[in-house]
């Protein structure tokens, strides 16, 4: 959110999608419990 909130500012109009940090979140809870969790781009992914 901040990214884009400064890409406005700035007068540029490349916005780049990530991951929310919502998700982030997720990861670092499930990690918490013990379990390891790897994200994969979409080339990558099977």
């Amino acid at each position: 959110r901040t990214k884009v909130y400064e890409s406005i500012v700035k007068g540029e109009d490349n916005f780049e999608a990530g991951v929310p940090e919502s998700f982030n979140v997720l990861v670092k809870e499930v990690r918490g419990l013990g379990l390891n969790m790897e994200l994969l781009d979409a080339e990558e992914g099977e």
